[in-house]
């Protein structure tokens, strides 16, 4: 009799040993609001690094390789916003800000202190899962 179950051939191609996945949510506090967020979908991840993208006005690269502070600190700006304005689409709203990007720097820091230990981590972790998923 040949069955399914008792072929371990047929578990290991539909069941592949899978590392531990990364949580599946995150709460982060802004402006002593909770914001509960989820991992993105595939298009929220592509979308992120589309709006990185667009608000570097094509410099993520050279951003990324500038060993200035003030390119290094814009970049995380420019992540943080980017991520947050697509994982929470109400968040100008809901921060009473006409804009992320319209914030003055001396008010900025409250995000990017959150996105720097919180957010980016766990996103981090995400795409080191998804780059390398069997491991």
């Amino acid at each position: 009799m040949n069955n399914q179950k008792d072929n371990p051939k047929n578990d290991a191609m539909n069941n592949p040993k899978r590392k531990d996945l990364p949580a599946s949510g995150l709460t982060i506090t802004l402006k002593g609001e909770d914001f509960h967020l989820k991992v993105p979908n595939v298009g929220g991840f592509a979308d992120i690094e589309i709006s990185k993208m667009e608000l570097s006005r094509g410099r993520q690269t050279s951003m990324l390789l500038d060993t200035t502070a003030s390119s290094k600190v814009c970049y995380a700006m420019i992540s943080a916003v980017a991520t947050l304005e697509i994982l929470i689409p109400d968040i100008n709203d809901r921060l009473n800000v006409r804009s992320l990007m319209s914030i003055p720097p001396q008010d900025f820091t409250w995000i990017l202190k959150e996105y720097v230990d919180k957010l980016d981590p766990w996103l981090s972790s995400w795409v080191k899962y998804l780059d390398n998923p069997l491991d």
